[in-house]
């Protein structure tokens, strides 16, 4: 099974101590910071992203290398904690979708699954830095 990457942005990075980073860093390798081409808002307790076309808007992140063995598994689970598996009501809040990343240390740039706001975000407001840590 070719390696997979995971890009993420918000509850899921390193040291949040939720159950699901600690799975993450279980089964995947912290590769470094990343950044990807898109918009950050708050949504109450946790972000959500939307894509951008314009050069200027960044979600800064974490990029990690899924280890093979443990690929599916581990997409499974974090898939449930996004809820966006047929066991939840549809339109879902987040889809994971495969989307292109950029590591910060080599400017590397590489696709990798992205869990991505999937809704309007009317009333949230927008995180201008692009770092859900430092919002």
């Amino acid at each position: 099974m070719p390696e997979q990457f995971l890009f993420v942005y918000g509850t899921l990075r390193n040291g949040s101590g939720i159950p699901q980073q600690r799975l993450l860093r279980m089964h995947a390798d912290l590769l470094g910071d990343a950044r990807i081409n898109a918009v950050m808002f708050d949504l109450g307790g946790y972000p959500g992203i939307i894509l951008s076309n314009d050069a200027a808007d960044y979600v800064k992140g974490e990029l990690y290398a899924l280890r093979p063995e443990h690929q599916a598994t581990l997409l499974a689970e974090l898939d449930e904690y996004e809820e966006c598996t047929s066991r939840f009501i549809e339109p879902h809040e987040f889809r994971r979708e495969l989307v292109s990343v950029q590591l910060e240390h080599n400017s590397a740039n590489m696709n990798a699954w992205v869990y991505l706001y999937n809704r309007t975000p009317e009333a949230a407001a927008r995180i201008t830095n692009g770092d859900y840590r430092k919002s």
